[in-house]
């Protein structure tokens, strides 16, 4: 297996990767985050304070719109939202009207 250069993975880090200004980012060939459609042995690691989740770039704290249970915490990991124990047991009322409360990184409904 040919492992690329880290000036042959720029590129297609810099096309690939949303919301990643270039400072933010180190293109390393031995530790980091593998993204789909990446050439072979090419990996990415954000810098500190930010997540690489699903190609873009996420500060630490940031809550996804689909999921208030997780958070972008890169002390936990640098490649997916992990469940905020800040949420954990949280009754919310949604969008819908409809009770909810976090479990594990997950948005449950409200038991009866």
């Amino acid at each position: 297996m040919t492992i690329p250069h880290a000036s042959e993975c720029a590129p297609w880090v810099a096309a690939n990767t949303h919301g990643c200004p270039s400072n933010l980012l180190t293109c390393d060939v031995n530790a980091g985050a593998v993204l789909p459609g990446a050439p072979t042995g090419c990996t990415v690691s954000p810098t500190a304070g930010f997540c690489l989740i699903g190609g873009f770039c996420v500060g630490t704290g940031t809550i996804p719109p689909t999921n208030p249970c997780v958070i972008c915490d890169p002390f936990a990991s640098t490649t997916g939202f992990v469940p905020d124990p800040a949420q954990e047991g949280v009754q919310r009322i949604d969008s819908h009207g409809n009770c909810t409360f976090c479990h594990n990184g997950v948005d449950l409904p409200c038991p009866s």
